[in-house]
Parts: structure tokens; sequence; C-alpha cells
């Protein structure tokens, strides 16, 4: 890793890194005010991928993203106020404030989509790449995933078409071990690794720590410009504030819990926190209701119990229903 950068480009990975963790601090800070219009899922502690990887694509490289995709977006060069203009549901936003959190796109900066579905965008990244195949340019499709996403299939018939292909498509995986309530080891054989996955495919891939911002940007540099077969790339790392807030924001089945993982439950710095991200290139080429007796939990917490009894009915009501079908 010696030599591997110059300082002004440390200095403009750290700042990307820190200006991330500031936004999304910021984000969970004031989502309890119940003016952001959507569930909000962030991506505290995975900083060092939006910022390592966001700083090595050129404003014409495809990006799509998950439904974790605030790091991924601003790293792309997304505009911060358009961002938070969509959160809020306004006009101004970069999906003109009907897209919410989990479904930014923004075409000046070829960030082409996020989504709530696991794994929805890995065919369109996959199809931006074909895209470029056909034209014969030089640019190269991003495709941000998680860990969950490499149990669907479509991650599967999308590396297969890149790989037959040889499209220039860098699948950059973040695995941070949980999937919902899921860990990793409830949902995947035991010795499977997702990287050596997309290798069986036919994906030149590779894996790494992805807390370390310089380990990130030396292997997706490598891949990200290769005219070599298909790669892919793990690095890994954990949810910190990102796991939390997905259950205080009430976003119901589908959210994230951190109970059985204590050692989560105060946001971290990103140096210390472990996970898994998985860069892999096919290239060749409501409101909370006011409390009124003070508190001694965290306003985070807060939030999840007040949410929780909040949607109690809507789950009792959809539990009835489930069970008179």
């Amino acid at each position: 890793m010696k030599n591997l950068f110059d300082v002004e480009t440390a200095k403009s990975l750290l700042y990307g890194m820190k200006r991330i963790r500031a936004v999304e601090e910021t984000i969970a800070a004031r989502y309890r005010e119940g003016k952001m219009r959507c569930p909000t899922h962030l991506c505290t502690g995975q900083e060092a991928v939006s910022a390592g990887v966001g700083a090595l694509l050129r404003p014409d490289d495809f990006a799509v993203s998950t439904h974790r995709a605030h790091g991924h977006y601003l790293g792309k060069g997304g505009d911060l106020k358009a961002m938070l203009a969509e959160i809020y549901g306004k006009a101004t936003g970069c999906s003109s404030g009907k897209g919410g959190s989990m479904h930014l796109i923004d075409e000046s900066v070829h960030f082409m989509g996020s989504t709530s579905i696991v794994g929805g965008t890995i065919p369109v990244g996959t199809g931006l790449g074909f895209s470029i195949w056909l034209h014969g340019t030089d640019q190269v499709s991003c495709v941000f995933l998680g860990d969950g996403a490499g149990e669907e299939g479509v991650f599967y018939e999308s590396l297969n078409f890149a790989a037959l292909k040889k499209l220039p498509v860098l699948y950059v995986c973040e695995n941070n071990l949980y999937s919902v309530y899921s860990p990793l080891g409830v949902r995947q054989p035991e010795g499977r690794r997702i990287h050596e996955m997309a290798r069986s495919i036919g994906v030149r891939s590779d894996s790494g720590d992805g807390n370390d911002v310089a380990e990130v940007y030396d292997k997706a540099r490598r891949a990200i410009r290769s005219h070599s077969p298909p790669a892919t790339t793990k690095a890994g790392r954990e949810r910190s504030r990102a796991a939390r807030e997905d259950r205080s924001q009430g976003a119901g089945p589908g959210t994230s819990s951190v109970r059985s993982r204590p050692h989560l439950r105060q946001p971290v710095d990103s140096s210390h926190v472990r996970g898994a991200a998985t860069f892999g290139s096919s290239s060749t080429g409501g409101r909370v209701p006011p409390s009124h007796q003070p508190s001694k939990k965290r306003p985070d917490e807060q939030l999840s119990i007040q949410l929780a009894s909040n949607l109690r009915p809507c789950w009792a009501a959809w539990r009835r229903m489930l069970s008179s079908t």
C-alpha cells in the first residue's frame, strides 16, 4: 500500500468518508422530527467503500445501488442538497421528491438508480455495461450490492451474462454479514465466499477489508480499468448505526436489528468496524408522539420504541389478514 496515492488524494478520501458520516449522523438526529417522507436506511460504518470506489469513477461512468445508497450517491458526485430534498419529499429532490431515500436517481452524474428490492439493480447495472459494450466507449458500470443479493437469481444470471460478453461492469458487494435479522451463518453454507462464487462463474474476483480505504481504492483501481476477464473483490465490515436506524424508523418486516450485536449499539468509528465488501469487475474492458416524561434513552432508541408502538395495530391487522386466507 506504500505510495498508493498522493497526499491530495488521501485528503480527498478522508474528506469523502467524513462527509458521508456527518450526513448520515445528521439524518439520524433529525429523522425524529417527522418531516422526512420515507423510511431511511443509513450507511454509517460503510463509508470507505463509497469514498474509495467513488473516487475512481469518472463523471460519465454509470453507478447503481441498493436501499442503502446515500454514500454511493455522494461518492459518485451526487448533489447533497438534491439528496436531502428527496428524503424530505420535495420537488427539488434528485428524483423530484417521488422516490425517497431508497430510490435515488441523478442522470446528471450518471447515478442511474437505487432500489429497495434486493438485487433489483444488478441486472440494470449489467445492462448499462452492455450498452457501453454496444457503443464501444471506455466507460464502466459500477453495481453496488449487499451480501443478501448473492442469494438472488439475478446475481448469477447477471454475472454469467457479463462474463460471457466480457462487459465493463464492476460489481461491488458490501458484505456487512447481515440480511434483515439473519446473520450470514444461517443463510449460507459454512465456508462459502461470495467472491469465490463469482470467480466460478468466470468473473475475476478479489476480497479485502472494506474499512481500509487504501485497500478499497487499490483493489477497485486494479479492477475498474482492467482489460482482462471479469473480476470481483470482497471487502469486510459490519453495519453500525445503519442496522439500528432501519429498525428505529419503523420500516417493519425487512428491517435490521442489533439485539444480538451489543457491540453495535453505539455509533463506532469506521476504523474499528469490521465487515466485508466484495468488488467484482466483469470488465474486459407518522410522526413521533411527544414524550411527557424525560427519558434516559438515546433519541434514536426512544424513536424506535415509539414507532414500534404506533405500528403494532398495523402488524396485528396484517397477521389477521394472513390467518384468514
